[in-house]
């Protein structure tokens, strides 16, 4: 039993004597903090400039001059050019530039525009003001004609005019097909609509006089 005991001992000696073998081999040895930059000193990444402080790189300014950033240029608008010749309209106006182009600015019942451009589409416009114009004084006309001859000319709800050959029949048509019955129009009332109308033949008028025409 001492022998066994003695051996027991022995053991455990040989086994302290490895752990601390195997710790001597393992352990990192203490070492000073590896110095990064110098306190103080300046470096550019890309466009910015850091610093170093407490041993790391701050960022001291973004797109920094001294990192060779130069701001865009502003962009200055050119001023717009003075009209060398103006000229108002019922319906909006008319210029000329020194360049030779024409700028109008439109809008009338049923046609609008903002163009720059050479005498011949300013031209080719005022056709375009001058057919919408027209068209609305010929429909207009054509319902005066239609009262005149005895008919009636109603609106509706859902329907500026309807025509028929009766007043009675109109107001039928209102009532089942278009949402109700408003009021029959008088001839005079339509007369009253071409107004505007006229006032674009004016117009047309006046922008071929300006281009030359």
């Amino acid at each position: 039993m001492i022998r066994e005991f003695l051996i027991g001992v022995g053991g455990m000696a040989g086994f302290m004597a490895l752990v601390y073998a195997v710790s001597k081999v393992t352990a990192k040895p203490v070492t000073a903090k590896k110095r990064i930059c110098k306190e103080g000193s300046l470096i550019c990444k890309g466009y910015d400039l850091y610093v170093c402080s407490n041993n790391r790189w701050v960022l001291l300014e973004k797109n920094s001059s001294k990192c060779g950033y130069k701001p865009p240029k502003k962009r200055i608008p050119k001023p717009k050019p003075k009209p060398v010749k103006y000229r108002k309209l019922n319906y909006g106006y008319i210029e000329l530039y020194s360049s030779g182009y024409y700028h109008l600015v439109y809008s009338g019942v049923g046609y609008g525009c903002n163009l720059t451009s050479t005498k011949s589409g300013i031209l080719e416009i005022a056709d375009r003001i001058k057919a919408v114009a027209n068209s609305n004084i010929e429909y207009l006309t054509k319902l005066q004609n239609y009262i005149k001859s005895g008919k009636c000319v109603g609106e509706c709800k859902n329907s500026k005019f309807i025509v028929q050959d009766t007043c009675d029949r109109v107001r039928d048509a209102c009532e089942k097909f278009q949402g109700g019955f408003i009021h029959f129009w008088t001839v005079d009332e339509l007369e009253s609509l071409k107004k505007p109308y006229y006032l674009m033949l004016k117009d047309v008028s006046s922008i071929k006089e300006f281009v030359g025409e």
